[in-house]
């Protein structure tokens, strides 16, 4: 603050002077008179309310900075409460998207739980309504086999290892009639196993390797051709005519006897060839 070019430290420390200087001048110089004297009590009184009024700016100020340093406290205040409440916030939302995620996975490990439970649930079904097929097929054959109206022939659609063992496990059982649609491809290997099983005749298309067939020959089972046993689908499985099927079973263990006789005929009379040779040569020659 500046009063007439001083400060009011300059203004102060002036007066002090000139108070000391009035005083060494007082020694030295006459009193002043008393016009001077009301002059300078009139200076000092505008002075000193000039030095007040300007105290009163400052405290005024001082008033205000106070003011306003509480208002900046407040606001800090407020700005802190505000960032520790982002803060929770923040927390929250964090745990709440980890709660998320974790929950995520849970239904995502579930949902992987149903498909897979519905995979077997159907792959159930399917084996039920499967089975369910067999054993209606299984009860119309015995039906069958009951009133002789037919026999029941037991479909296997191709001579491969699989399905003749799926078969046998399902519905062959000793003692029946095997129709092989696809008799192509199948070996003696095969094959001994519908003998092992105890089949009593297979029906078959042309195409069966002679190994197979001799396999069953062997085990003097009747090889028949489809068309002179009568033979019909019906509902997914296959049935003959019974007495058709009676005559071309004679008939083929007839000739296969015959074939069995003749193989041992002529093994016998290579036999009997075979000694004869054998004895000439062994005879001493007649000198």
């Amino acid at each position: 603050m500046v009063i007439r070019g001083y400060t009011i430290k300059e203004a102060v420390y002036t007066l002090l002077e000139e108070e000391g200087e009035e005083e060494e001048e007082e020694e030295a110089e006459p009193a002043e008179t008393p016009e001077e004297l009301l002059e300078r009590v009139q200076q000092l009184r505008a002075m000193v309310r000039e030095l007040r009024r300007e105290l009163r700016v400052k405290q005024r100020q001082i008033e205000q900075l106070t003011m306003y340093k509480q208002e900046l406290e407040e606001k800090l205040q407020t700005s802190s409460e505000k960032i520790e409440n982002l803060e929770k916030l923040v927390e929250q939302l964090r745990r709440g998207e980890e709660r998320e995620i974790r929950e995520k996975k849970l239904l995502k490990a579930k949902t992987d739980r149903i498909k897979l439970l519905e995979k077997e649930l159907a792959k159930e079904k399917k084996e039920k309504s499967e089975l369910y097929k067999k054993l209606e097929m299984l009860r119309r054959m015995r039906l069958l086999e009951v009133t002789k109206q037919a026999v029941p022939v037991k479909v296997i659609s191709a001579l491969t290892k699989d399905r003749v063992r799926a078969a046998l496990r399902d519905y062959i059982k000793p003692g029946d009639v095997v129709y092989l649609e696809d008799p192509s491809g199948g070996g003696p290997t095969t094959v001994q196993l519908l003998v092992q099983a105890g089949i009593s005749a297979v029906i078959s298309n042309q195409g069966m390797s002679h190994t197979a067939m001799q396999t069953l020959e062997k085990h003097d089972i009747p090889i028949l051709a489809p068309g002179k046993v009568g033979l019909r689908h019906v509902d997914g499985f296959a049935i003959a005519d019974p007495q058709k099927l009676k005559e071309n079973i004679e008939k083929w263990m007839e000739k296969h006897k015959e074939k069995m006789l003749a193989e041992k005929e002529a093994w016998l009379e290579e036999m009997i060839n075979n000694y004869r040779e054998t004895r000439k040569k062994e005879r001493p020659h007649k000198t």
